[in-house]
């Protein structure tokens, strides 16, 4: 038996492995915080201005990045709790928050899809720049709904850019 007729030996063109935001961000974390976009405050400020967090609020960071966003939302917020699929950058936030001295906040690693915590944990659930990147976005959507808690708030502002013809 010969060769598959889509095999490269046949003449067809290797498909690229597709990559993984994982991948992407963990070869990134370094050189994120060199961004202003990703390091400035007067960036994020109207994002928390819109989300209004409140003195009780528990607060879900979904791709939290190197937690500059928890970290802001930390000082007027109950809790703040920053996910991220990337561990590397995890590490930075981590990092982040012992040297602004944040006593009401945690980073888990976590996907998107599949949030690791109970029914009504949060809220608000805020994502700053990151949707577009989530694999399943109809199942990020239902798992963020499912950890808001009953009058809670979703604050998601993203980037969209136009599709080439």
């Amino acid at each position: 038996m010969g060769p598959d007729k889509d095999s490269p030996e046949n003449g067809a063109k290797r498909r690229p492995r597709a990559v993984s935001a994982k991948e992407i961000f963990g070869e990134r974390a370094g050189r994120y915080e060199e961004l202003d976009v990703f390091s400035q405050e007067k960036y994020y400020q109207p994002l928390i201005d819109f989300a209004g967090p409140r003195p009780d609020d528990r607060v879900l960071d979904l791709a939290t990045g190197t937690g500059l966003l928890a970290l802001l939302l930390a000082r007027r917020a109950k809790e703040v709790t920053g996910s991220d699929v990337t561990p590397e950058m995890l590490e930075r936030a981590v990092d982040r928050a012992k040297k602004g001295g944040q006593e009401n906040i945690r980073f888990v690693e976590a996907e998107a899809s599949s949030l690791p915590f109970p029914d009504a944990s949060f809220d608000l659930v805020v994502c700053r720049t990151a949707f577009h990147h989530f694999p399943e976005p109809k199942k990020a959507l239902t798992e963020i709904y499912r950890v808001l808690g009953p009058g809670g708030r979703l604050v998601l502002a993203d980037v969209v850019g136009a599709t080439p013809r």
